[in-house]
């Protein structure tokens, strides 16, 4: 026998394709129902047609916008002409997401399409998108129609103006600003003008800050000037210092001071730092607000200031928040206070905050204290209660003694699946076989589908066979389908086509043309070139099958970077897909 011998993987790809052509009758696209003539491939011009099934006009301006990128000409001065069909709020979004795409003619229809609409909310942010490609004489009518906007409710308003700004001229935005004042009081103008602090003068940026460091709100204060921090010169960021320096709130100093750090003078930043960190050890462990200021000045800190939180969280009582103190602090602590965190964390009384202090530092323990650490970790794991799980960082720092010690106390919780799905690139054959015996023996079906998902992607011959054979067992094909697309998307090269086609299989099964479109597009990703055109002409006769126009739509959306952008190279290393 001469020639090359077919690869048996492939192989059962092809016939996996055949017989979900088969299965859903369609192989020839000689069937009776126009919906199910398969295409032999998607392209631009079936999925604009497509477009035209949806009769709401808001999903039908939703797949427009996905396929704008890629119309041709002809199609995009239709796609312009019917704008002044569409009713104010769909018009607005394809005005949005036009801008940019347009000649001088097309701006010409546009604009005269956005000047008639009535609503204000619809006319005002489709003619901020506009605004960068009108003549001066088209700009000049709808600023100052705009501008007139500027009244009513202060949250409107505000609204308006943030959506206007990047694209208003100087004189624009200084007469925009002037109806903004008249039409909100100063506490609903700061956080506005903190946000377009971008796009306003000096003197401007003057005014925002006056505004921000007059609130009475000590953590909106520190908010408005971390938003600021980046436009202010010198002498604002000087102004803004003070002021932060003497919040009389620990916290809210705390964060108004770590806003400001990265934006100052090089000079000022060392004395900053410190009443930062003065301010962090005087709210304390338990403050929420200089919590969420601590990881950003955390970077900033010299080994002896991370020394002097390091202590504080040491001698703080509440454990659980111990746990997550040590893990934004872990890399940056030096080797002997890393030693340090190791003995906080391992003091921890209960069991689940000690097992979550552990894991957050195991990953940078040196080799000195790392199996002791970890020996700690799998004892408080035997008594947490809780959906622990596994960190992969962890596992990867496991001995083999350690990991068999945790596939053994993992047997009995619930969250087996999460524990394996960590450990599992670092199984060894006996520890991969002890596993997949759990997994094929779980009850639950989820847990038993997520063992075995878990697993596929390092095991070989008969222990992968065993293991595909257990998903294609799942009773529900959508289920069946998505648990082998899992496992696909991580397996190596040479074992990955049988699991596309066990999963093309299942997704043939599926009843249900929704569930099925899903299930084939998200496979496509999974087979050749040539067989991702096959797969996705099914799923696209699948979605135009579906009768309720919204699933129909999200159907569509999914198939347009599908099929319209170039295809994924098929994964070759062992990752997760979405």
């Amino acid at each position: 026998m001469s020639g090359e011998r077919a690869d048996p993987a492939e192989a059962a790809l092809q016939t996996a394709l055949a017989e979900l052509a088969e299965l859903l009758g369609i192989s020839d696209g000689s069937g009776d129902d126009p919906a199910e003539q398969v295409p032999e491939e998607v392209t631009l011009d079936l999925l604009y047609g497509a477009a035209a099934t949806l009769h709401d006009e808001g999903y039908r301006v939703s797949l427009l916008i996905d396929l704008l990128p890629h119309l041709t000409a002809a199609q995009l001065r239709e796609v312009v002409a019917l704008l002044p069909e569409l009713a104010d709020y769909p018009r607005r979004r394809l005005v949005a997401a036009l801008a940019g795409r347009l000649d001088a003619e097309q701006v010409e229809a546009v604009f005269g399409s956005v000047m008639t609409m009535q609503t204000r909310d619809d006319f005002v942010n489709a003619l901020a998108a506009l605004l960068p490609q009108l003549a001066q004489s088209q700009r000049d009518i709808a600023v100052s129609r705009a501008l007139r906007q500027l009244t009513g409710h202060p949250h409107r308003v505000n609204e308006f103006l943030v959506a206007l700004a990047p694209n208003l001229t100087g004189p624009e935005l200084a007469a925009a600003l002037e109806r903004f004042a008249a039409a909100t009081p100063p506490s609903e103008r700061t956080t506005t003008l903190t946000w377009i602090a971008a796009y306003l003068t000096p003197d401007q940026r003057n005014d925002a800050l006056d505004l921000v460091l007059a609130r009475q709100d000590g953590n909106g204060v520190a908010i408005g000037l971390g938003t600021l921090a980046a436009h202010l010169d010198a002498d604002q960021l000087q102004r803004a210092l003070a002021v932060a320096a003497v919040r009389p709130d620990s916290g809210h100093r705390a964060r108004a001071l770590t806003g400001l750090i990265p934006h100052l003078p090089e000079g000022r930043r060392p004395a900053a730092i410190a009443d930062a960190v003065r301010a962090v050890l005087a709210a304390g462990s338990r403050n929420s607000i200089s919590n969420i200021a601590l990881p950003d000045l955390l970077p900033q800190l010299g080994p002896d200031q991370i020394q002097l939180v390091l202590d504080m969280v040491q001698a703080q009582q509440h454990e659980l928040r111990r746990g997550w103190h040590l893990e934004v602090l872990a890399p940056y602590l030096t080797p002997a206070q890393l030693r340090q965190a190791f003995e906080v964390a391992a003091s921890a009384t209960n069991p689940t905050d000690r097992y979550a202090a552990l894991a957050a530092i195991i990953p940078q323990l040196g080799p000195d204290v790392r199996e002791a650490a970890v020996d700690l970790a799998i004892t408080a794991l035997r008594s947490h209660d809780g959906w622990a799980g596994l960190d992969p960082l962890v596992a990867a720092m496991m001995t083999p003694r350690q990991r068999d010690t945790t596939l053994g106390i993992a047997a009995s919780r619930v969250d087996y699946a999460n524990i394996v799905t960590g450990l599992a690139a670092h199984l060894d054959p006996a520890q991969l076989d002890r596993a997949l015996t759990v997994g094929l023996d779980a009850v639950d079906e989820e847990q038993h589908l997520a063992i075995l998902v878990a697993l596929a992607p390092y095991l070989e011959h008969d222990r992968l066979h065993t293991a595909l054979s257990a998903l294609e067992a799942a009773p529900d094909p959508y289920v069946r389908a998505d648990a082998l697309r899992l496992a696909a998307a991580q397996m190596p090269a040479v074992t990955r086509p049988a699991a596309a086609g066990a999963a093309l299989r299942a997704a043939g099964q599926i009843a249900d043309p929704d569930d099925r479109a899903l299930a084939l597009t998200r496979l496509a990703d999974l087979v050749t070139p040539d067989e991702r055109r096959t797969v996705l002409a099914h799923a696209y006769t699948a979605a135009m099958a579906v009768d309720e126009e919204f699933y129909r739509l999200m159907r569509l959306v999914d198939l347009v970077p599908a099929c319209l952008t170039s295809a994924p190279t098929a994964p070759t290393a062992r990752t997760q897909m979405d």
